[in-house]
């Protein structure tokens, strides 16, 4: 059979459209792939409980159904009755699911198995749903069983049954489709060699000649609006720059979605933020001494004025993340002079680990008055002072950056003076202020007087930094010993008296610490050293399934910085001329130097992460000057080319932003600290004050409330205290407490005899209840 000539040449039309249809599909599938194989697949499981519980789900990978092998969520009353457990991408022979550690009801339905993008890899029919252990009752109704635990059961137990080993899916056939493509650009070439298509085919005759100038028109209207778009970006006004302050916060908005489910209430610093600030805000206590940060303390009592402590911690994330991408972006507008790159390098930012995922929050906080510092000093000096002073009241150590902007300000006072300035004048405002520009800043001042008052009325005292050094260095010079030597074992937040004791014995300060063993001191710190670079480049480590938004954010930032670097066109002939840049932003310059002695207290103690913030703004406004600066040289044509695929490349973020997975959501944490606080308080009473004991007990003693709880901690480490531990005797007789928290971390930081707690439960007046990691003891009556 032979196919007419107009067949052939329609076929040839359309098979290269067809090809590259196949090749996107396949590249399509190919990265689905690629995220299934990174990443563990889940079993969905329908799940209502009565009360809040911990569930389990133990699977068998060849080394039978034991403690080891085991995915844990934490399930609340009434939420959504879907629970996810993350499960190997290895053949599973047995599932067992545990719902609940302690009598009670539940009701679960038939589970199935999913890839981490929601292909389906196995379904459960409703027959492998059977009941096991320490179950009462289990009655089908519709797709679900009910079922009730036995009186004192601690493990009721369902089986989920398994004809075969369950086995990972196989991978999509991308491969198939990328070698159909291959094979139809093989059929087009060789329908190129047919004398039909080889003497009629040409672009004129596929494709009208009318047509083909408005595609080659369209062409360069796109190109055109997509450099003007990049050149505009780069240019600044107050309509793109409030553009821009838009953008990057919605960007951080959305990466924040559902992160009231996806973290867990913090342990220890940040639990006892949120309780001086609650206790401030009742009237019930002062906001403490300058290097506790008390202004830290009144933001969370601010909060406390709309919900509980472990609302407010959910909160506090939402307002400092947002006020961090918003203080970067503006930041990097003062420096840069190039709002589109300042908002894609804050976009990049705005999906890293740290910003997203870090627990706690007081550093970052900090970070954001020195940022609003660095953005406003140059324009107004003693606004600008003020800012970085309330960041001293987040983090004293601030104060070193403040000393070296006093002297700045001293040397621009003499420089105006010899000038002929306007003396008081200049040091509110440089330059002629806008109306709009001057009520803004006029409020923003009167919120931060009203806040130094608060502090002041607060209580705030100048004291015991050196003991607050002592005992940082102590914890931390344990961490990081027990990084190098390996201590796989050792809980250096709690242990660190005995590394301590064996390497600095006797000291009780760092003079004390320097003069017994100056040597370990000196490795500590050059540790710290080599380590700093390191830590900052972590900072960039992108969140869960956010990588391609941190690399093509930071590739636009480059893009536009290089595109707009040399905008600004003064003299005959075109010669570009760059802004005397020190004179214009020298505040900031200063400030952001200062900032490295800011630094220099983390690296004394430990350079991780959270100290470090102020050299990461100095390396990446530096960065951006010295790329700013390179453009002068980079020919106009090559400029626009860069500027016309910046245009694709924001595009492009534009979409992957918007197409990326909840974090909180996808990559859900565990609640361990959630889950035993709400079990605490389902057994506390609701009048009265009574006493907690418990590894931990400080922080709990916040989420249920210190007006009706005291934390006790049974490890003095933790708490700085000296001396010996109480035993659990002593704990019961001296403090009476109304419950007992014994975890797993108490065991392994002291000698742990819970055995007067059982006897106690055995008599009827107390009674256990599993929680994560351990098990609650209480009073069952006053």
């Amino acid at each position: 059979m032979v196919l007419p000539d107009s067949w052939l040449r329609g076929l040839a039309r359309g098979l290269p459209l067809l090809a590259v249809a196949v090749l996107a599909w396949a590249g399509w599938l190919a990265r689905l792939d690629r995220i299934d194989a990174r990443s563990p697949n889940f079993l969905m499981v329908p799940l209502q409980v009565e009360q809040v519980s911990l569930a389990e789900v133990y699977f068998d990978v060849g080394q039978g159904l034991w403690a080891g092998d085991v995915s844990q969520q934490n399930v609340v009353p009434r939420q959504e009755p879907m629970v996810r457990f993350a499960l190997p991408r290895e053949p599973i022979a047995a599932l067992r699911l545990d719902p609940m550690m302690g009598p009670g009801g539940f009701a679960v339905g038939a589970p199935w198995l999913e890839s981490a993008t929601g292909r389906v890899i196995a379904r459960f029919p409703s027959s492998a749903v059977t009941p096991r252990l320490e179950l009462a009752t289990w009655e089908a109704r519709g797709d679900w069983y009910e079922a009730t635990a036995v009186v004192g059961a601690t493990d009721p137990q369902v089986w989920f049954g398994l004809g075969t080993p369950l086995r990972h899916a196989r991978g999509r056939p991308w491969g198939w489709w990328l070698l159909g493509a291959l094979a139809l650009i093989g059929l087009r070439t060789a329908l190129g060699r047919t004398e039909a298509v080889r003497t009629r085919v040409r672009w004129h005759r596929v494709v009208p000649r009318w047509l083909g100038g408005t595609v080659r028109t369209g062409a360069r209207w796109v190109w055109r609006a997509l450099v003007g778009f990049s050149v505009g970006a780069t240019r600044v006004t107050t309509g793109r720059v409030l553009v821009g302050a838009v953008v990057v916060v919605a960007a951080q908005a959305w990466q924040l979605r559902g992160i009231g489910e996806g973290i867990d209430w913090p342990m220890w610093d940040e639990a006892n933020f949120a309780g001086r600030g609650a206790d401030w805000a009742a009237g019930r206590g002062v906001l403490g001494e300058l290097h506790t940060g008390p202004g830290f303390a009144l933001q969370y009592g601010v909060l406390s004025w709309w919900g509980e402590a472990g609302q407010t911690v959910i909160w506090q994330h939402g307002v400092v993340k947002l006020a961090v991408a918003l203080m970067l972006y503006l930041a990097l507008v003062r420096l840069w002079r190039n709002p589109g790159a300042a908002a894609a390098a804050t976009v990049a930012w705005a999906a890293t680990w740290f910003q997203l995922q870090y627990p706690t929050l007081l550093y970052q906080a900090a970070w954001v008055w020195f940022l609003a510092a660095v953005a406003v000093i140059d324009r107004w000096p003693l606004v600008g002072t003020l800012l970085l002073a309330w960041a001293v009241a987040y983090r004293q150590d601030y104060q070193f950056a403040l000393v070296a902007v006093v002297g700045w300000l001293g040397w621009m006072w003499w420089r105006d003076r010899k000038a002929g300035g306007r003396g008081v004048a200049d040091f509110w405002i440089r330059g002629q202020a806008r109306r709009g520009e001057s009520v803004v800043v006029a409020l923003a001042v009167l919120t931060l007087l009203l806040g130094l008052g608060a502090l002041l009325k607060g209580g705030v005292t100048w004291g015991g930094v050196g003991h607050r050094g002592w005992f940082a260095f102590q914890q931390h010079y344990a961490v990081q010993t027990a990084m190098v030597r390996g201590l796989s074992d050792f809980n250096p937040y709690a242990q660190y008296p005995e590394l301590i004791a064996q390497d600095f014995p006797g000291a009780t300060s760092l003079r004390e610490a320097w003069a017994v063993n100056p040597g370990a001191m000196l490795r500590h710190v050059q540790w710290n050293l080599a380590n700093a670079a390191g830590e900052v480049v972590e900072y960039w480590r992108p969140a869960w399934g956010l990588a391609w938004v941190v690399g093509l954010g930071g590739a636009l930032a480059v893009l536009w910085l290089v595109a707009g670097g040399a905008q600004t066109r003064r003299g005959a002939g075109g010669s570009t001329k760059v802004e005397p840049y020190i004179k214009a932003s020298s505040g900031a310059v200063v400030l952001l130097l200062g900032g490295l002695l800011v630094v220099g207290p983390g690296l004394v103690v430990l350079a991780k992460e959270s100290y470090l913030l102020p050299a990461l703004a100095l390396t990446l406004g530096g960065a951006g000057l010295a790329l700013t600066a390179l453009a002068r040289w980079w020919p106009e044509r090559g400029r626009l080319v860069l500027a016309g695929l910046g245009g694709v490349v924001a595009l492009s973020v534009v979409g992957v932003v918007v197409a990326t997975p909840a974090v909180f959501v996808a990559h859900a944490q565990s609640q361990p600290v959630a889950t035993t606080a709400k079990a605490l308080a389902a057994v506390w009473p609701a009048e009265g004050r009574y006493v907690l004991v418990g590894y931990g007990a400080s922080t709990y003693e916040t989420y249920l409330g210190r007006d009706r709880a005291r934390g006790v901690e049974p490890v003095n480490a933790v708490s700085g205290n000296s001396g010996p531990n109480r035993t659990m005797a002593q704990l019961l007789e001296e403090e009476r407490p109304w419950a007992v928290l014994v975890t797993d971390a108490w065991r392994q930081a002291a000698d742990v005899d819970d055995n007067l707690l059982r006897e106690r439960v055995a008599t009827g007046r107390w009674a256990v209840r599993p929680v994560p990691g351990g098990e609650l003891y209480y009073r069952l009556a006053r």
